[in-house]
Protein backbone atom coordinates (compact mmCIF):
# COMPACT_ATOMS: atom_id res chain seq x y z
CA UNK A 1 0.00 0.00 0.00
CA UNK A 2 2.54 2.65 0.84
CA UNK A 3 4.97 1.93 -1.96
CA UNK A 4 1.92 1.96 -4.85
CA UNK A 5 0.71 5.52 -2.75
CA UNK A 6 4.37 6.66 -3.07
CA UNK A 7 4.16 6.96 0.80
CA UNK A 8 7.80 6.84 2.03
CA UNK A 9 8.60 4.72 5.01
CA UNK A 10 11.30 2.95 6.90
CA UNK A 11 11.38 -0.88 7.38
CA UNK A 12 13.04 -1.80 10.80
CA UNK A 13 13.78 -5.64 11.67
CA UNK A 14 12.39 -6.82 14.71
CA UNK A 15 14.54 -9.45 15.37
CA UNK A 16 17.21 -7.83 16.26
CA UNK A 17 17.09 -7.32 20.30
CA UNK A 18 17.72 -4.06 20.29
CA UNK A 19 14.86 -2.97 17.96
CA UNK A 20 12.18 -5.37 19.74
CA UNK A 21 13.32 -3.61 23.30
CA UNK A 22 12.73 -0.05 21.29
CA UNK A 23 9.30 -1.33 19.98
CA UNK A 24 8.13 -2.93 23.27
CA UNK A 25 9.30 0.45 25.27
CA UNK A 26 7.90 2.68 22.85
CA UNK A 27 4.74 0.66 21.66
CA UNK A 28 4.18 -2.02 24.63
CA UNK A 29 4.17 -4.67 21.56
CA UNK A 30 7.02 -6.21 20.08
CA UNK A 31 5.14 -8.20 17.41
CA UNK A 32 5.55 -7.52 13.84
CA UNK A 33 4.36 -5.02 11.97
CA UNK A 34 3.58 -2.28 13.54
CA UNK A 35 2.67 0.84 11.41
CA UNK A 36 3.72 4.28 13.19
CA UNK A 37 2.22 7.51 11.71
CA UNK A 38 2.47 10.74 13.69
CA UNK A 39 1.56 10.22 16.77
CA UNK A 40 -0.34 6.97 16.15
CA UNK A 41 0.63 3.32 16.14
CA UNK A 42 -1.07 0.23 14.41
CA UNK A 43 -0.03 -3.66 14.94
CA UNK A 44 -1.07 -7.09 13.87
CA UNK A 45 -1.33 -8.33 10.58
CA UNK A 46 -1.88 -5.34 7.99
CA UNK A 47 -5.21 -6.72 7.05
CA UNK A 48 -6.09 -6.05 10.35
CA UNK A 49 -4.63 -2.58 10.35
CA UNK A 50 -5.65 -1.74 6.50
CA UNK A 51 -9.28 -0.43 8.08
CA UNK A 52 -7.50 2.28 10.28
CA UNK A 53 -4.52 2.97 7.69
CA UNK A 54 -6.53 3.94 4.45
CA UNK A 55 -8.51 6.92 5.31
CA UNK A 56 -4.94 8.37 6.87
CA UNK A 57 -3.57 7.52 3.64
CA UNK A 58 -6.61 8.73 1.07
Amino acid sequence: MFNRKGIEFEERNLTIPAVADEAKARYGVRVAPITVVGDQFFYGTFEQQRPELEPLFA
